[in-house]
């Protein structure tokens, strides 16, 4: 499995920060080139942000760092269908969702349901792809990618990228 950090570069007015640094071998980047993930490792990651040309490129690009809410988590949950993805586990702070669920299998109402009256904060969710490859990810905005994505699902993680970065495209 590959870990990617995503990123996303609210501003459109500058050069995409993959550009700028040349990381094309080692980022995912989204259909609209302002959102991506960098493969990540905590170690990795955290030394590659103590560069200094690294970090000034972050903060005059107002780069943001994905963290998931339980609000984001569910909106994604329930729009699962647009990266053709099916929610199969989910893990919450501090208790066990096989609880809540008594042999029912996870879906959307019942995350809603569970969570609604509640302080349960989901800290990661799995998801299997149309041809059965594990994408998981995690509060912190740490996507899991299973190896062997055909371009299908590549393309759907292109746009769930997207969809991380800056939520739904509305059509005009």
């Amino acid at each position: 499995m590959n870990f990617y950090k995503i990123l996303f570069q609210p501003s459109k007015k500058t050069i995409p920060l993959h550009k700028q640094l040349s990381l094309d071998s080692t980022v995912l980047i989204g259909k609209n080139e302002y959102s991506f993930g960098i493969q990540y490792s905590p170690e990795s990651y955290n030394s590659w942000l103590m560069d200094e040309k690294i970090f000034g490129v972050f903060v005059q690009n107002s780069i943001k760092q994905l963290l998931m809410t339980n609000y984001k988590f569910l909106n994604l949950i329930n729009r699962q269908d647009e990266f053709n993805l099916k929610v199969v586990d989910c893990k919450l702070e501090n208790t066990d969702i096989d609880y809540f669920l008594q042999g029912e299998k996870i879906n959307p109402e019942t995350l809603n349901f569970i969570l609604e009256d509640t302080d349960y904060r989901i800290l990661q969710v799995y998801f299997r792809s149309r041809d059965r490859h594990m994408i998981t990810l995690k509060s912190n905005g740490v996507l899991g990618i299973d190896n062997g994505l055909s371009e299908e699902e590549i393309s759907d993680i292109k746009k769930l990228i997207d969809f991380l970065g800056f939520g739904p495209v509305v059509l005009v």
